[in-house]
């Protein structure tokens, strides 16, 4: 049976075909505007109601004003519903974590590693 369900999902959602060749169905797939949507933030994009059709979108700093733990519930409602309200189905990408550790309200955030070298005088 599973089989045959394999069978019927597209290649890009397929995980026993190889990775190469979901991604270039995927991106043949995809229109340039959800190219570009996967790639730009979208700070309005805070509840799973809010989700547009076409889906896609980077989440930058959007829980940045919540305690971590609720922020990771947020987020988490929120990629669920990119999941299975969207076209293609797929996730959305969320930078919540830079080289600078976690960007929540609350954590600890370092300084980046050019700022670093930038106190180096040779």
């Amino acid at each position: 049976m599973q089989t045959g369900l394999r069978a019927q999902l597209p290649d890009y959602k397929n995980s026993s075909i190889s990775v190469e060749r979901r991604v270039d169905d995927l991106m043949k797939r995809m229109t340039l505007e959800e190219k570009v949507a996967q790639l730009q933030t979208s700070n309005s994009l805070t509840a799973p109601s809010k989700v547009p059709q076409n889906g896609l979108g980077c989440l930058t700093e959007v829980f940045c004003g919540f305690k971590s733990k609720v922020a990771a519930q947020k987020y988490n409602d929120l990629q669920k519903a990119f999941l299975e309200k969207t076209r293609l189905g797929i996730p959305v990408l969320y930078h919540g974590e830079a080289v600078t550790g976690l960007m929540a309200t609350g954590t600890t955030a370092f300084p980046q590693p050019l700022a670093q070298a930038a106190t180096f005088n040779l």
